[in-house]
């Protein structure tokens, strides 16, 4: 190993000594790594004492407090999961009868059910002659407005 891929790892010999026992035996043997070595010690130590660290009884409660927004935060945005996705459950059920119209008469019957009546009132049953929605259908087309035709899509 070089001096410098040793230089570069002195942070991590510093955080975890042992781990790199090849690497502290050159540290031991090269006054360049071990000037570096003692640079970056004396270093730590100038930045610990510029940021003291605060006594244990302030963070606790500082931490405490963060993690209980964290988790109200958290549960609210699971809350708003919830709340869509029965939103879109309700509405998968919701639009379609909303929408259909097989539920509901018909406009043909509801504006020409005395005609229609008119109609199969005047037709012959006896001899067996039925009145298929098809004949409804062509009595609506040849007496009914064009508008009302369009929506009703004949």
């Amino acid at each position: 190993m070089t001096c410098k891929e040793i230089q570069a790892m002195i942070p991590e010999i510093l955080r975890e000594p042992g781990k790199h026992p090849e690497a502290e035996k050159h540290i031991e043997t090269c006054e360049a790594c071990r000037n570096e070595l003692a640079f970056i010690r004396s270093l730590q130590q100038e930045l610990r004492g510029a940021f003291p660290q605060p006594p244990l009884t302030e963070t606790i409660p500082r931490r405490i407090k963060v993690m209980r927004k964290v988790r109200y935060r958290t549960l609210q945005r699971y809350g708003i999961y919830a709340a869509a996705a029965a939103a879109v459950i309700v509405l998968t059920f919701l639009l379609p009868s909303l929408f259909s119209t097989q539920d509901r008469t018909p406009e043909m019957y509801t504006y020409y059910e005395t005609e229609t009546l008119e109609a199969m009132m005047a037709a012959d049953l006896s001899e067996g002659m039925r009145i298929s929605d098809e004949a409804i259908a062509l009595y609506l087309i040849e007496n009914a407005p064009m508008n009302t035709l369009e929506d009703l899509s004949f």
